[in-house]
């Protein structure tokens, strides 16, 4: 025997069928949010100070490149003056002998004949080839050579009875007048550029 069906139950029945899924969806709709959310926020948990670790040692690790870079240029910095204040003695020495060899040279260019060119002769041949070769560098020594050269030209031309021009003779005096200064800058620290 069948039952009869009342239709009405039945839609009823389906309505609460469908409803139940629905709501059943919906449950597992915000179960699967809330299991997202839980997993989001794990691995945000996980990853997070990982990701803040890394960007500290980043840090730390471009600040001890930085610290070595300023300790580097400071230890390079006392390390020169340790040189320079080691190189005083020689750089004082140069500057004197410079000097008095500057001088030997304007005489030797300007004065004429007579005791006091006689004795500057003397001691720029004793500078030449004696104490000045100890402490001159490559382009003093150029000018000294260019100097002497142009020195005993002139003499030669005077010996013959001609009428010697002191003008190159004076041109030679100051460019090492010139090398002796551009030299010191460089020994000292205060490099100009060289001249000839």
């Amino acid at each position: 025997m069948a039952i009869p069906q009342n239709p009405a139950i039945e839609d009823e029945l389906k309505r609460w069928d469908l409803e139940s899924k629905k709501a059943d969806l919906k449950n597992k709709r915000w179960e699967l949010l809330f299991k997202l959310t839980g997993l989001l926020t794990i691995t945000f948990g996980i990853f997070w100070p990982l990701y803040q670790y890394t960007k500290t040692l980043e840090k730390e690790r471009e600040d001890r490149k930085e610290r070595q870079v300023r300790e580097d240029e400071q230890k390079r910095k006392e390390a020169e003056a340790a040189l320079r204040e080691a190189r005083k003695p020689f750089l004082q020495r140069q500057q004197e002998l410079y000097f008095e060899a500057a001088t030997l040279a304007s005489k030797l260019s300007t004065l004429n004949l007579g005791a006091e060119r006689e004795a500057a002769r003397k001691r720029f041949y004793q500078l030449y080839w004696g104490e000045l070769s100890v402490v001159e560098d490559v382009l003093v020594e150029k000018a000294m050579v260019r100097f002497k050269g142009e020195f005993e030209k002139y003499e030669r031309e005077r010996a013959n009875n001609s009428q010697a021009s002191r003008q190159e003779l004076e041109q030679r005096s100051l460019n090492l007048a010139h090398a002796f200064r551009d030299s010191l800058a460089r020994g000292w620290g205060y490099d100009r550029g060289s001249r000839d």
